[in-house]
């Protein structure tokens, strides 16, 4: 279903968008704060102006700069914003409109990763960068949240909340140094793209399904993963313990994108995204959700016209229908009651 853009522009109904997150964290940096003498020692902590280049807090101040210089300085990564910092996890964010912008947004933000990861090991070998990146569908089956009042930067501070960000904080527990875990949704884009400069350099990989808390009500979800290993006796390792296991080293494109679709219509949480600058195949449309929110709010306003016309000045009642404040969310399947006990 292709909307009107009268509909889609109309006062009081949200525009459908596709957000892309990409986030990026150091493995063993806990373990390597506390091997420095600054963890042991609290009485001998140094003045910031007295650190040295081998503490923890250059490693880590290091990490920060250097991927942040280093991801949003690619010419593809126009659009893209630092949403987070979480302690030794940075979390970025850009809206996406077609398949060959959102695969060259992840090649850059990977490209980022293998660099970066040079850099914090030359402080230890114990360090590393572990990734994860989904998308989120807005207003419906996921939100934004201003909150009044307070800004960062001359900025409003923005959350965003929903069952698919919770899909991608999840995953990311999965990441590994070479397993960057990717949603479902954003395998099957990157796995169906035109394969521009860049792009064509992903090569998939897949576990299993796991039950994630929370999410689907406890049904496995499946661990999909693009390869970031670059170091090449490693790469060399990998593909000899695959073939001693009898499996292939990386999957088919095609294979990740049967799976993916089969995986979506028999998960009826689930649905097909759209990218608006994608004018055919399984991204064209705006998901069924979207569809009836637009109806249901545009009833709404139609009625509230009529009756600002008539200057009828009573109160809504039962025959007016659903108040254009309805819980959207409730197109969406009930969930669990086990959800996240």
């Amino acid at each position: 279903m292709t909307l009107p853009p009268s509909v889609e522009r109309r006062d009081g109904i949200e525009p459908y968008r596709l957000d892309l997150f990409l986030s990026v964290d150091i493995v063993g940096s806990t373990a390597y704060k506390f091997s420095q003498d600054v963890a042991t020692r609290p009485d001998q902590l140094p003045s910031p102006e007295g650190l040295d280049q081998t503490t923890w807090f250059h490693a880590i101040g290091k990490f920060y700069e250097h991927f942040h210089r280093r991801f949003m300085s690619d010419g593809e990564a126009a659009g893209v914003a630092l949403w987070k910092a979480l302690g030794d996890e940075l979390v970025y964010r850009a809206v996406i409109r077609d398949r060959a912008q959102t695969a060259a947004l992840v090649a850059g933000f990977a490209g980022a990763v293998q660099e970066t990861r040079e850099v914090v090991q030359g402080f230890s070998r114990t360090l590393d960068l572990k990734a994860c990146a989904w998308v989120a569908d807005f207003p419906v089956r996921n939100v934004t949240i201003s909150i009044d009042g307070l800004r960062s930067g001359g900025r409003q501070v923005e959350d965003f909340i929903g069952p698919s960000m919770d899909v991608g904080f999840r995953l990311g527990a999965f990441a590994t140094r070479r397993k960057m875990m990717v949603s479902v949704e954003l395998a099957l884009i990157l796995a169906t793209g035109d394969h521009g400069e860049g792009a064509g350099s992903f090569t998939f990989g897949y576990d299993r399904r796991e039950s994630l808390k929370g999410v689907l009500g406890g049904d496995a979800y499946p661990l999909i993963w693009i390869d970031l290993e670059n170091d090449r006796d490693q790469m060399e390792v990998n593909r000899c313990e695959a073939r001693l296991q009898g499996r292939r080293a990386d999957l088919s494109r095609a294979d990740v994108v049967e799976f993916c679709r089969a995986y979506m219509a028999a998960t009826p949480w689930m649905e097909m995204p759209h990218l608006g600058q994608d004018g055919a195949g399984d991204f064209a449309d705006p998901p069924p959700s979207y569809g009836r929110y637009v109806r249901k709010r545009q009833a709404r306003l139609d009625q509230e016209a009529e009756r600002l016309a008539r200057r009828d000045t009573r109160p809504p009642g039962p025959e007016d229908g659903p108040s254009a404040s309805d819980d959207l969310l409730g197109d969406m399947p009930v969930p669990s009651p086990d959800g996240d006990a």
